[in-house]
């Protein structure tokens, strides 16, 4: 049964900031809950799944405060993907696309 999916009360900050990056682009399908993440991003023709959280309830754990659902697609996602307490968590992947030779773009 799929839950209610919140937007945590950062999600709106990282997502004005990343549209403001050169070369990059976002869409949220936060709605679409089951574990699925909240952001999706894209630079260089490079893709980042974003898992969200409020940097108010942040710990250290290895589970990065992920339910049950977000942890398993965690594990089984074979893509690039991160969880983010703000912006800042995802500027070193946008760098690192930026100096990269432009990605594949399928069309």
């Amino acid at each position: 049964m799929k839950k209610y999916a919140r937007k945590d009360m950062n999600q709106d900050s990282i997502v004005f900031i990343w549209r403001l990056l050169p070369g990059a682009s976002v869409f949220s399908i936060h709605t679409v809950g089951g574990g699925v993440p909240d952001l999706v991003l894209g630079a260089n023709g490079y893709t980042l799944l974003v898992e969200v959280k409020n940097p108010e309830y942040r710990r250290n754990t290895t589970e990065k405060n992920l339910s049950k659902d977000e942890l398993l697609f965690a594990k089984s996602w074979q893509g690039n993907y991160i969880v983010a307490w703000s912006y800042l968590d995802l500027l070193p992947w946008y760098f690192h696309v930026m100096a990269l030779e432009p990605g594949p773009h399928q069309w």
